[in-house]
């Protein structure tokens, strides 16, 4: 009998140090998905709400075209003012087109986030590297999650 109880107790410490252990390795994978997800935050200057934002606004084709039109009036802007002064018409003339095309842009960004400062031109401007951080701050952050999850 008492044979039975020192196995059962042995099988117990065995079952609890294991769950010790995968608790003690969850903590550790959380707190590492948090430390990675606050660094890809302040790389990025976003949150991942935000970056699910900017991201449903970059696969907008009517937001992609006018952010196109956008850049290149940008471009010609700065060319034309190594040309001309700052009062000339061009000069004004695409300054406006800018303007314009800047209020364009405001529009779906206010329908679909509700606030233009969270997503500015140069967040829909993002390159590769900051979209890949963004789809790794969201990957660390669903990691985040299933650890706390885990952990309830």
């Amino acid at each position: 009998m008492n044979t039975v109880l020192d196995e059962e107790s042995k099988t117990s410490v065995a079952i609890l140090k294991e769950l010790e252990g995968k608790i003690y390795d969850a903590q550790a994978g959380l707190a590492d998905a948090s430390k990675r997800s606050q660094s890809l935050r302040e790389k990025i200057g976003m949150s991942s709400q935000e970056v699910n934002k900017v991201d449903s606004l970059n696969r907008s084709t009517a937001v992609q075209k006018v952010l196109e039109e956008y850049q290149q009036v940008e471009n010609q802007l700065a060319a034309e003012q190594s040309r001309f002064l700052p009062t000339h018409p061009t000069i004004k003339n695409l300054q406006n087109k800018r303007d314009a095309l800047k209020s364009l842009l405001d529009k779906p960004v206010e329908d679909s986030v509700g606030n233009r400062k969270i997503v500015t031109t140069e967040n829909l401007q993002t390159g590769i590297i900051k979209q890949q951080l963004s789809l790794d701050l969201v990957k660390s952050e669903i990691e985040s999650s299933a650890l706390i999850s885990r952990l309830q």
